[in-house]
């Protein structure tokens, strides 16, 4: 569209949830100076395909029965700043049957009814012809008490860092 983020004259009234959804992700100011909202999302971390495929199916016009037509998804109210964003954002998200995900601090969004499959099996798929076999009581080298992962902090430069493993020393001693 014609609207520009750093050009308030370009701004219009709304009432797509998903356009209200990505002003709270990236805040809300005035004047300069924030209001409202997340603080530190760059448009970087909104991916524009994501989120213009958001805005596009709340807008998507469904026929009513009286030939009417209207947007799939519309929303309105008045916020309260003393409320939390992230109660606003899951109020938006009911609104448009949203989902976000946070990849690595990239926030992905997913409104409306769920796609169709990409991918099915049926059961002759499954190799019925193998031999299974079920081992209760693994040996003490196939056991597992601990887990290690990584991780990506914004405060860090989203570099990921392994996490420090954690070990059950209880299950470690029972095993």
């Amino acid at each position: 569209g014609t609207q520009r983020w750093d050009q308030p004259a370009t701004w219009a009234f709304t009432r797509n949830p998903a356009v209200m959804l990505y002003n709270l992700f990236r805040g809300i100011r005035y004047n300069g100076q924030w209001v409202y909202g997340l603080q530190t999302v760059s448009a970087a971390q909104l991916p524009f395909s994501s989120w213009a495929a958001a805005i596009n199916e709340c807008d998507l016009l469904i026929t009513n029965a009286d030939a009417s037509t209207e947007p799939q998804f519309r929303a309105g109210g008045e916020i309260n700043c003393a409320t939390e964003p992230g109660e606003e954002i899951e109020e938006l998200l009911k609104a448009c049957n949203g989902r976000i995900a946070d990849v690595g601090g990239i926030y992905k969004i997913k409104v409306g009814a769920a796609g169709a499959a990409v991918m099915s099996f049926t059961d002759d798929a499954l190799m019925l012809t193998d031999e299974h076999t079920f081992t209760p009581f693994p040996s003490l080298s196939d056991t597992v008490n601990g887990i290690a992962a990584t991780y990506v902090s914004p405060e860090e430069g989203w570099i990921e860092k392994a996490a420090p493993p954690r070990i059950g020393d209880a299950y470690v001693t029972l095993d």
